[in-house]
């Protein structure tokens, strides 16, 4: 009954019209040119802010690269910084289709698990303070 159910859902959700299933892209900027690479910081603020040092939260690398005339070539690769932990999170390389305009219409991608398995200060920090990107700091796990 599960399974009945869950492809119906499946189904509907792939039936449905195109502009419900929009949403921001990691990029939410259209690409014109050969490439762009950009540096992104997520600093988030506690109530207490014991010891986290003033460089603490998620740095990411990113960039864009063509591939053709409507893909490019995707990366994102996730500093966590606590105030004395510092770790490469889990980096992104993916696929961006794009339309004449360069706005986004498919981005797919993969995180390679390279996160410790020790779940430390600035996994805990990017897991808390860069939320909706929760899979940079998961431990062995490919997402």
């Amino acid at each position: 009954m599960r399974l009945l159910r869950s492809a119906i859902l499946l189904s509907l959700f792939a039936a449905g019209p195109s502009h419900i299933l929009a949403a921001q892209s990691l990029w939410s900027t259209p690409f014109s040119g050969k490439g762009e690479i950009g540096l992104e910081w997520t600093r988030p603020s506690f109530e207490v802010n014991d010891g986290l040092g003033d460089f603490r939260g998620v740095w990411i690398a990113t960039g864009r690269f063509r591939v053709g005339q409507h893909g490019a070539l995707v990366f994102a690769i996730p500093r966590l910084k606590a105030a004395d932990d510092m770790v490469i999170g889990n980096p992104y390389l993916g696929y961006e289709q794009t339309e004449q305009e360069g706005r986004s219409t498919l981005i797919a991608g993969i995180r390679f698990p390279h996160a410790e398995a020790s779940f430390g200060p600035a996994e805990n920090l990017a897991f808390r303070g860069d939320w909706d990107r929760f899979e940079e700091a998961l431990p062995r796990t490919l997402t």
